[in-house]
């Protein structure tokens, strides 16, 4: 007897199941550069793919890589605040993952041991290339002189904050700190460490510029 079930019919064109959304999110990690998950939104959600999708791919993913040692970060994973704007990177296939300490065969419990004080132990953070930028002498500048007040007040408070917030982090506190003290998202802080790194110091400066001199890569 035949069976009176109609059989299924195929997904509309276009469409993509989980399994795949998730290894086309995990091939653009790898592409060397930073991209958050709301740029991965952006740039995947269309009419047949929903927000929610992308994200929900996007943070499998993200666990996924973490728990096998693939998930690439500036500084300790336990330091960064994974948010949206967090940029991720994955480790490439060919590069061995980054595995933890295994954890102990038994949960014996050891033996007790006289308390000693921890030794203070300096954080040792990279220096900061290329030349550096006088952020006094900004406001003297003829271009920066001729911006209306309001503009010119925001640029040098922002260009003050960000030095601050840079030597903060260089003394050794970690990004979510800082971003508590001076007001910023922790995703923010990473943005302008790794740029100052790669920068130097005129990453302090918004849109990367002084006006009337050359343009550099943009600060948050």
């Amino acid at each position: 007897m035949a069976s009176s079930s109609s059989p299924k019919s195929p997904p509309p064109p276009g469409t993509r199941s989980f399994d795949a959304l998730a290894v086309e999110i995990q091939t653009r990690w790898m592409h060397g550069r930073g991209v958050s998950i709301r740029e991965m939104v952006e740039a995947l959600a269309d009419s047949r793919l929903m927000v929610a999708d992308v994200q929900a791919a996007a943070w499998t993913v993200v666990a996924d890589a973490a728990a096998s040692g693939r998930l690439l970060l500036i500084g300790e994973l336990s330091d960064v605040e994974l948010d949206l704007d967090t940029p991720v990177e994955l480790l490439a296939p060919d590069v061995p993952p980054i595995i933890p300490e295994p954890l102990p065969d038994s949960l014996e419990p050891a033996q007790p041991v006289p308390y000693r004080a921890p030794e203070a132990n300096p954080v040792v953070r990279p220096q900061i290339p290329g030349p550096t930028v006088d952020v006094s002498q900004l406001e003297m500048l003829p271009k920066v002189c001729a911006l209306p007040p309001e503009r010119r007040e925001h640029l040098l408070a922002t260009v003050r904050r960000n030095q601050a917030a840079t030597e903060a982090w260089q003394a050794g506190a970690s990004y979510r700190q800082v971003a508590k003290q001076f007001g910023m998202q922790g995703s923010q802080v990473h943005y302008l460490v790794k740029r100052v790194l790669k920068h130097g110091q005129r990453a302090w400066i918004p849109h990367g510029r002084v006006p009337g001199t050359a343009p550099q890569q943009p600060a948050p």
